[in-house]
């Protein structure tokens, strides 16, 4: 009897749990949404109702990039360096020269024409920036300078592949061969300009024995650059200069003294640039003995094969690009859904760092995600992206990646609401960092660890 009201008992326990075994499903559902948090704002560790997919096509290519506008930037870029990943990148500067600052409102006497005097010398001081790290090494480099034909305006915008003419004037105004070590808040660049170059230039500012009322009679402007033909991979270096907007050392500087008192030391400064800005940096990259140039560029815009290795640079060097190819048709034959959160992460391919002396800073902190319209033209950050398209270098190797969440865009894509035109990544800062990186592609490999991948979390609404 005992036995026989145990086994019904036990019976009856497991049909009880049965019937309420159904009552606890929604809560441990994976399709489900918690509480009332909206799926989409939820981060993939707290994810309980998302499936995965990182099986989506990604092609990944590069351009040489267009031109980007360098007038009145701050940070000036100036050298050259022969990097053994990039190959090599020029930074020159084109400036107008200002009378000094203290005589020239008033058409007063120059300060040498009030008595017979001598012209000394004449430099060019460029101020580094303070506490800045130089792109590549300390190897010395030859800086020279020309007179421009024409003026500098302010206000215009020049870009980076722009050059103004110094055929009327071929011969050098001056050079200096430098070495430029880590830079202090005093540290400046100086250059030697010819004796004659200085000689002359004070002589053309007199007119009637008054300052000239038309200075460009004197100098239009002055075209600084670097002349080092035999640079070897990873030799010389692009270094910072301080924004001549706001430098208190860029100027010309003419040193001379009265005949009758030849041990006194006079000196007058010429401003370069100015506060209005009329100064822009040209840049320059030769890719001929590079991986780049293997893949036949015939130029600018033209898509380069990034499918195994995809280089970005600044200084409207090289660029990334990204597509998604059929991402709306594929995924909208899975009903609607909600895409909880996608990253698309860039692996840094590690030996870059070994191969190359490549930019003492290292690659890029963050890289930048930019939109693009119809006819491939930067459009700035790719719509609805939470972060903006920044993303952080990791460093270490066990995180030397960079990662985007790109949540609303890929939900826009698959909606069909935003045409999936592809996407840049580029180097933020272009016109005043030197920095590059290595980037996995695509089609890299086997390894997903070692491709640029695509992933997406995301729930059915009809499940």
């Amino acid at each position: 009897m005992n036995n026989l009201f145990t086994h019904i008992s036990r019976r009856l326990k497991y049909l009880i749990l049965a019937l309420l075994f159904p009552l606890f499903l929604p809560l441990h559902s994976c399709k489900d949404n918690p509480g009332n948090i909206t799926p989409a704002l939820l981060p993939k560790s707290d994810i309980i109702s998302a499936f995965s997919s990182d099986t989506s096509k990604v092609l990944t290519s590069m351009y040489l990039k267009d031109s980007i506008a360098t007038n009145g930037i701050g940070d000036i870029l100036l050298g050259s360096y022969n990097d053994p990943v990039f190959g090599i990148s020029k930074a020159s500067v084109y400036a107008e020269v200002f009378t000094s600052v203290l005589t020239y409102k008033y058409p007063t006497l120059p300060p040498w024409a009030i008595e017979p005097s001598t012209i000394d010398s004449a430099v060019i001081l460029l101020q580094l920036y303070p506490g800045a790290q130089n792109y590549g090494g300390s190897d010395p480099q030859t800086f020279v300078v020309y007179q421009t034909d024409t003026d500098i305006l302010a206000g215009k915008i020049y870009l980076s592949d722009t050059t103004i003419s110094c055929s009327h004037h071929p011969t050098p105004i001056g050079s200096q061969q430098l070495a430029v070590t880590n830079t202090t808040l005093n540290d400046t660049l100086k250059i030697k300009l010819n004796k004659s170059f200085a000689t002359s230039f004070a002589a053309s500012l007199s007119v009637n024995n008054r300052w000239t009322t038309n200075f460009g009679q004197a100098i239009h402007g002055v075209y600084i650059t670097t002349s080092n033909p035999l640079q070897l991979p990873g030799q010389g270096s692009l270094l910072n200069i301080v924004d001549f907007a706001e430098s208190s050392a860029s100027f010309i500087y003419v040193y001379w003294h009265p005949n009758a008192f030849p041990d006194s030391n006079n000196i007058v400064s010429f401003p370069l640039g100015g506060t209005d800005g009329a100064y822009f940096v040209n840049f320059q990259h030769n890719y001929s003995n590079t991986y780049l140039n293997s893949l036949h560029p015939s130029g600018k815009r033209d898509s380069i094969n990034g499918e195994q290795l995809m280089y970005v640079q600044a200084m409207a060097g090289v660029n990334g690009r990204v597509n998604f190819p059929n991402l709306h048709k594929n995924w909208s034959k899975k009903g609607p859904l909600i895409v909880n959160e996608a990253t698309l992460t860039f692996p840094v391919q590690p030996q870059q760092q070994n191969i190359s002396a490549s930019y003492t800073s290292g690659p890029p902190q963050q890289l930048l995600l930019l939109a693009t319209d119809s006819n491939w033209v930067q459009i700035g950050f790719a719509p609805l992206m939470p972060d903006y398209g920044q993303s952080y270098y990791g460093g270490s190797l066990s995180n030397n990646s960079y990662t985007f969440v790109i949540t609303e865009y890929i939900q826009g894509v698959i909606n069909g609401t935003i045409p999936d035109r592809g996407l840049y990544l580029v180097a933020p800062g272009e016109a005043q960092t030197a920095n590059g990186v290595v980037l996995y592609g695509a089609q890299h490999g086997t390894s997903k660890a070692q491709q640029t991948v695509l992933t997406i979390y995301y729930t059915p609404k009809n499940p």
